[in-house]
């Protein structure tokens, strides 16, 4: 149900992809309002989630540019009050520090919660990530929570934690991988340089995209 919810939502949020070339406005909301009304607090909340690990599982143009759109003038960030600038800043140090990552949602352990003003998002994901400057992989299981400003469409408090450093699941990453490749082949730019990253992102955790017949499938390496 996710999936499709996030899939019919998705057109409303096609501000995402495009958002590092032609980045808005602090007072422009980063998502049209109608979709919102359209769909309604629970269902954009569910979509914009699914939305966000997808974005920051994204070449860095791609993630930064959608963080710089989705975070409000002040917010309550693991427990201070950040200035957006800060909250830029500290993505934009993770993200070229840890520059391959994939995030997968774990979809059984959403949950969303809305009233009149906002709506609470909490979950769990598999976190995979690859340091080119410290040749250093990391890996695990993560918890999230943040609240969703219905007003201004942005993301008014943040909070995660690392639950685990062992067993994070590689489903998630390869579904992943397989929807952005399959998005490439109908022709979408943005997705096809997903699909790359996340190859990069994929191989130093075992797996290689085979360059022979049938090309493009996705092996454990020593097959490629």
């Amino acid at each position: 149900e996710l999936k499709r919810t996030a899939r019919r939502v998705q057109q409303g949020l096609v501000e995402i992809s495009c958002a590092a070339a032609e980045p808005e406005t602090p007072e422009t909301p980063a998502f049209d309002a109608a979709t919102l009304d359209a769909f309604g607090p629970r269902a954009w909340a569910m979509a914009f989630t699914q939305v966000y690990q997808q974005a920051w599982s994204s070449p860095n143009d791609i993630a930064l540019g959608f963080v710089q759109n989705v975070y409000g003038a002040r917010t309550a960030y693991f427990g201070e009050s950040y200035t957006k600038a800060r909250v830029l800043r500290d993505k934009s140090n993770f993200a070229n520090r840890w520059n391959f990552r994939s995030y997968a949602l774990r979809p059984d352990t959403l949950d969303v919660s809305c009233n009149a003003s906002f709506c609470t998002v909490t979950g769990q994901n598999d976190f995979h990530t690859y340091s080119t400057a410290l040749d250093r992989t990391s890996s695990g299981i993560a918890s999230f929570s943040f609240d969703l400003d219905l007003a201004t469409l942005t993301i008014s408090r943040e909070d995660s934690s690392v639950l685990s450093r062992n067993g994070a699941d590689p489903s998630g990453m390869r579904t992943d991988w397989a929807g952005a490749r399959q998005s490439c082949k109908a022709g979408d730019a943005t997705n096809c340089a997903r699909a790359t990253y996340l190859e990069k992102v994929m191989e130093p955790f075992g797996y290689c995209i085979s360059t022979t017949r049938p090309r493009g499938r996705l092996s454990e390496i020593g097959s490629c």
